[in-house]
């Protein structure tokens, strides 16, 4: 028995969220959204802290890299603020491309990032400038994952395929097309290394030995996955206005959160994060909320 318990609503912006970040510090959340600004909350006090700073245009991903104190956004405009911890100031601010900033990751100095250009590009964390760019398709780059085993970042685009690129041979080793539709979410488990994919066709592939498997996951567009550290869980978040938790082990749905079943959200639901603090999940979407969530697992 698995239960989703909403635990706290942080309240406050004014426009869609589609991006959530968790601090170096597992106890804030940043969010980002609509409105082109990043706020800090207290997951301790379930209180928003303040705005970190502000971009001229919606937000559609954050990250803080691990190795440095840096909190980084990507907005629509193809804008990369880097606001810097330990100065407590914005310490990079500018338009490196003229399409929206969908996704990013860091290896040690280095920041990947995707956009709407059909490009990949490599950003240096200590020089603040672009090192690297490739061309990885002619359409929309939406989605991204790390295989780290394999030196492989994993890319979702919105001609339905899942790139494959090799940070070692720097191009694309492979490229598979199973959606029918772009691909909105990856999530890699470095585990078991197995990539579990989403996208608008409203499926769930699991891929794992270049064979995939499928999950009939949502009624609409899967917009992000998430796999909780050290368990057997993956959570899916849904234009449906849905987020479920799936067993990896039995690919069987465990449970469900919706605006019926425990007061979920009202609208579709844009992005999800993890922090070890309390073991939260926290979702976030089109009705400018955040929620809190714990699993509850029963026997």
């Amino acid at each position: 028995m698995v239960k989703l318990n909403k635990v706290a609503n942080l309240e406050g912006h004014e426009h869609p969220i589609y991006a959530l970040c968790i601090s170096q510090k597992e106890h804030i959340l940043f969010s980002a959204g609509g409105e082109g600004a990043v706020v800090e909350w207290s997951l301790k006090n379930m209180a928003p802290i303040k705005v970190m700073f502000k971009t001229r245009a919606t937000i559609y991903s954050l990250h803080c890299p691990k190795s440095l104190p840096l909190l980084i956004s990507g907005d629509r405009n193809g804008q990369l603020s880097i606001f810097d911890f330990a100065q407590q100031k914005l310490v990079f601010q500018k338009q490196l491309t003229g399409k929206p900033i969908f996704g990013m990751l860091s290896i040690g100095n280095l920041l990947y990032f995707i956009s709407e250009d059909g490009m990949l590009r490599t950003f240096d964390l200590i020089q603040f400038k672009i090192i690297e760019e490739h061309l990885i398709a002619n359409e929309s780059l939406r989605s991204i994952a790390f295989n780290d085993h394999d030196q492989l970042i994993y890319i979702g685009a919105k001609d339905h395929r899942i790139y494959a690129y090799s940070i070692i041979e720097k191009r694309v080793i492979r490229s598979d097309e199973e959606h029918t539709l772009p691909v909105f979410a990856l999530t890699f488990n470095e585990q078991s290394q197995v990539l579990y994919s989403g996208s608008r066709d409203a499926q769930i592939k699991i891929w794992n030995d270049k064979k995939t498997e499928n999950i009939a996951a949502h009624l609409y567009a899967v917009n992000d996955l998430l796999l909780i550290p050290d368990t057997n869980f993956l959570v899916s978040a849904s234009m449906d206005k849905s987020i479920k938790i799936w067993d990896t082990d039995t690919k069987q749905l465990l449970a469900v959160a919706d605006a019926q079943r425990n007061d979920g959200h009202q609208k579709s639901v844009n992005v999800l994060a993890y922090t070890a603090f309390e073991n939260y999940i926290i979702s976030a979407g089109d009705d400018r909320m955040i929620f809190v969530w714990t699993i509850e697992a029963g026997r």
